[in-house]
């Protein structure tokens, strides 16, 4: 009965909250409601009436926040009769004139859960986290990984993944969960997919991680929810190539040229056709003269698993010590390794009289017997034939019977002796 005016308001955030619900913070006014002061009227007959609250939208991340409303009073404008009531109208008890109004958590306040990268290529010997799922918070600048304030709620996230299977879990990676949970403060956690290691020769391998939308914690998807993980090539699907062969030792050939064969393997995988080239060098250089080729190329067809490399070792009439020519693979062609044994050695021993040979210049040395005191005689030893090496020339002198010599052997002792030299006769006057 009557016309009752009621005087409303909001509590501002620094007045004393009447109670507190758990995980609900205090909103601001003017940040994020409009203040009221204000009033309703009750018409006679009236029972209920509405007052309006305005929430302001920004985009800062938030969790539940309260907003009080309350009575301030009551008061009669027109009643049905002159004789006043005594407390009517009147508030209704301290617990029924308060209304706790809850604005829900917005923008991402329990966070962005998203992958850490759209593609990712691993190597399948690698050990470790492949790709993390981020807990992302807005702000003006968009999603940002990283937690920055104190005010975001970082209560558990768990978000659930899909894998979708182009190779079979269990023989190329495996899934230890489907599930990826972030405990309260953590911001980054790994995808708990793992690469098997065999030792299979494979091609490139992929397969795709999606984060589909069941997540509990109240964290939402973010828009990088896909990955394709890529399994590198492994374990040398187009083979690894080394020699099948120990060194070699060959003699030079008097003449002419010997062939040597050495086989090349093609150990793990066959796919493709694959060109190694190889070359040949003595310290360092190439080979030239003392093998042929002395560089070149062999092609291995797809399937094929040996092929032999021949050469041939030259002949030439130069002296040399013992030489050993180095062949050695040094390249691959269309995605071909070369494995540890890349080289061989061919052996060829000392040729040609390498160190030489020592003799006299000359047979015979005629020297004229001193008048007096020493005379030196310089008698010149030559080496020929190769010079290789430091020698050591032991030499010694001994009496010879000349006379003895020539008698045994029928001379004539006059070869020994020089002719007299003509004389000039001088005549003395008397």
């Amino acid at each position: 009965m009557g016309q009752v005016r009621v005087t409303y308001g909001t509590l501002n955030e620094a007045d004393p909250a009447p109670h507190r619900t758990p995980g609900v913070g205090r909103a601001t006014e003017e940040q994020d409601f409009v203040p009221l002061l204000d009033s309703v009227v009750f018409l006679a007959n009236q029972s209920e009436a509405n007052i309006t609250l305005r929430v302001l939208d920004d985009e800062d991340p938030e969790r539940d926040e309260s907003v009080f409303v309350k009575l301030i009073s009551v008061q009669l404008i027109e009643g049905e009769q002159e004789r006043l009531i005594s407390n009517s109208p009147s508030l209704g008890p301290r617990t029924d004139i308060i209304a706790e109004v809850i604005v829900e958590a917005s923008d991402g306040a329990f966070g962005v859960l998203q992958l850490s990268a759209s593609a990712v290529s691993v190597a399948e010997h690698y050990v470790g986290p492949i790709i993390n799922v981020n807990t992302c918070w807005w702000d003006f600048r968009g999603c940002i990984c990283q937690v920055q304030s104190s005010a975001l709620d970082r209560q558990s996230q768990r978000v659930h993944m899909y894998l979708s299977v182009y190779n079979p879990i269990g023989e190329d990676y495996s899934v230890a969960s489907s599930d990826v949970v972030l405990l309260e403060g953590e911001s980054s956690k790994s995808v708990p997919v793992y690469v098997i290691n065999d030792v299979v020769p494979e091609l490139e391998e992929t397969f795709l991680i999606e984060l589909i939308n069941q997540t509990t914690g109240g964290a939402l998807l973010g828009g990088l929810t896909r990955a394709i993980i890529t399994i590198l090539p492994s374990d040398d699907p187009f083979g690894a190539f080394v020699f099948q062969a120990v060194p070699v030792t060959i003699e030079e050939p008097g003449s002419n040229s010997i062939d040597v064969t050495l086989p090349i393997v093609r150990n793990a995988g066959t796919i493709g056709t694959v060109v190694i080239q190889w070359r040949a060098t003595v310290n360092g250089k190439l080979a030239v003269g003392d093998i042929r080729p002395v560089s070149g190329e062999v092609t291995f067809a797809p399937g094929e698993t040996m092929k032999m490399l021949r050469v041939e070792i030259l002949a030439d009439d130069v002296p040399e010590i013992t030489e050993i020519i180095k062949v050695e693979l040094t390249g691959a062609s269309n995605g071909g390794n070369l494995g540890a044994d890349t080289s061989v050695n061919i052996i060829v021993p000392a040729n040609d009289n390498p160190y030489g040979t020592v003799h006299f210049q000359q047979s015979v040395y005629r020297i004229q017997e001193p008048l007096e005191g020493v005379y030196s005689a310089n008698i010149s030893v030559q080496r020929s034939g190769g010079h290789f090496g430091r020698l050591e020339i032991v030499y010694s002198t001994f009496e010879i019977d000349i006379v003895g010599l020539a008698l045994d052997d029928g001379q004539n002792l006059l070869i020994y002796y020089d002719l007299p030299k003509p004389r000039h006769s001088i005549h003395c006057p008397h």
